[in-house]
């Protein structure tokens, strides 16, 4: 397997000693193989008309930020209350500045007694809800519902849910469904339905009421899979391809591609990419498995409750991404 996969790569650009040792210290699932397998190439060539805008990309890398709190390692709540810490430099969160002002709202935690007593009709007519809880949904204003991998087919379902009408929100309500290397979750009839839901929801409510982006990375198998040829289709019509640290529309006609040709004038001339190969941790420039890697130390650190930990955990995490 080894060999086989320094065979597929043996024809990319050469890789920075940095590049090199971080790819030497992978330990998660990057699907670059499945990628290579099982992606279709598309014969359309990406160019710069094709680039999203700088503040699409800077919007869905902050949403990245909290769609990485996914993996749960460590756990969201343990996230928030050490934010302080987590997002110093060297730390397992650095750079997640979106993290920063952000705020839990957790549904199983919180003083229930400070909630007033007063029920009230839901929108629907079927029965009568708690006014506090229903005043905390309502201040969800625009829903945001964003996923990665198969947490992405959970926000599509989520929000296949929402545009139904089968969630009982404040009408109207402003809904953007973000995914990163989401899997083909349904059939074709599927994608129709989610496209008419959208429509409906627009006409309704306006055409900003509902936005849609759909992800997939450079030599990220998972977008590829379950294989068209199975029936399977992508629920997004119009996806975005991250390429090199740039972000480029896809027609609609080459939504079920996987792997795209990128124009050289689309990228800048002496811009050397942050992770080359790409693969499925890599959405948004930003490296999910320096996340679980430095958290591991910390926790391992931290776990041995002795003083100076904190500089026994910044030597380690030197001596494994400095470049020797």
């Amino acid at each position: 397997m080894g060999s086989l996969l320094r065979s597929l790569f043996a024809a990319e650009e050469e890789l920075t000693p940095t590049q090199k040792l971080k790819y030497a210290s992978e330990k998660l699932n990057n699907f670059r193989l499945i990628s290579r397998l099982c992606a279709t190439r598309s014969s359309y060539t990406l160019t710069a008309n094709d680039l999203a805008s700088v503040d699409l990309y800077v919007v869905l890398a902050d949403l990245g930020q909290f769609a990485q709190l996914a993996y749960n390692i460590p756990e969201t709540q343990y996230v928030f209350d050490n934010r302080e810490m987590l997002l110093q430099p060297k730390y397992p969160f650095e750079g997640f500045e979106a993290l920063r002002d952000a705020e839990l709202l957790s549904a199983a935690k919180g003083t229930v007694a400070a909630v007033p007593v007063i029920t009230r009709r839901l929108p629907s007519g079927d029965g009568y809800v708690h006014s506090g809880f229903y005043a905390m949904y309502e201040g969800c204003r625009d829903q945001v519902i964003d996923g990665v991998s198969m947490g992405g087919v959970l926000s599509y379902l989520l929000a296949v849910d929402v545009l139904a009408g089968q969630c009982p929100l404040p009408p109207g309500t402003p809904v953007t469904v973000a995914t990163f290397g989401c899997p083909r979750l349904g059939d074709a009839a599927l994608s129709q339905f989610w496209q008419q839901l959208v429509a409906q929801y627009q006409a309704a409510n306006g055409e900003a009421s509902v936005k849609e982006f759909s992800v997939k990375g450079l030599n990220d198998g998972v977008p590829s899979l379950p294989p068209v040829s199975w029936g399977y289709r992508h629920i997004a019509c119009t996806p975005l391809y991250f390429y090199h640290g740039r972000l480029f529309h896809v027609p609609a006609a080459e939504a079920e591609h996987g792997v795209f040709t990128v124009e050289k004038d689309a990228l800048g001339q002496t811009r050397i990419p942050d992770h080359p190969r790409g693969g499925h941790n890599y959405y948004n420039g930003r490296d999910a498995e320096k996340v679980v890697r430095r958290m591991y130390w910390l926790d391992r650190m931290m776990s041995e409750q002795s003083s100076g930990w904190q500089e026994k955990y910044l030597a380690k995490i030197a001596e494994f991404e400095q470049v020797k």
